[in-house]
């Protein structure tokens, strides 16, 4: 099991490679009074082959939870260059403790084609996350987009 974690800001490192950042705004659940513990969002690249592109990056605060709205606020800074993940699907994964063990809620991804500054909306799908997107089940079919993502490009190459 790979161990997600949230790596540093731009400032706090030495180089300065970082290029882009993703602010997680909110994750919109079905109707559920689940108790979720520790509940935090992570994010990742793949390509389409299941290839790991960008380690696994996790929120570094537990989300906070709202009626059915899961609330973040917290940015995580993507050390890869856009560029060099053209064809990379973004993955983000709503993770929470369950009992001893982390246990995946839902999904959603987005092609990387849709990233740009600005908010991306994104449906939720049921787990296992499913790299290829082969096997795509809604989470919650009546709602069209329930994952909400706010994308700030930042290119410190110059």
């Amino acid at each position: 099991m790979t161990v997600a974690k949230q790596l540093p800001s731009p400032t706090a490192e030495k180089g300065g490679d970082h290029q882009w950042s993703l602010l997680i705004r909110r994750v919109l659940l079905k109707d559920d009074n689940r108790v979720m513990v520790n509940a935090h969002v992570v994010v990742s690249a793949f390509d389409s082959q299941g290839r790991c592109l960008v380690p696994p990056q996790t929120t570094s605060e537990a989300l906070i939870r709202e009626g059915n709205t899961l609330r973040c606020d917290v940015p995580i800074y993507m050390h890869t260059a856009l560029a060099e993940l053209r064809d990379a699907n973004l993955f983000f994964e709503l993770r929470h403790v369950k009992g001893k063990k982390i246990s995946v809620r839902c999904w959603a991804y987005s092609t990387l084609k849709a990233v740009r500054k600005g908010a991306l909306e994104l449906p939720l799908y049921q787990k296992p996350v499913d790299l290829k997107l082969r096997r795509l089940k809604r989470f919650n079919p009546k709602q069209s987009y329930e994952f909400l993502v706010d994308v700030d490009v930042v290119d410190n190459s110059s």
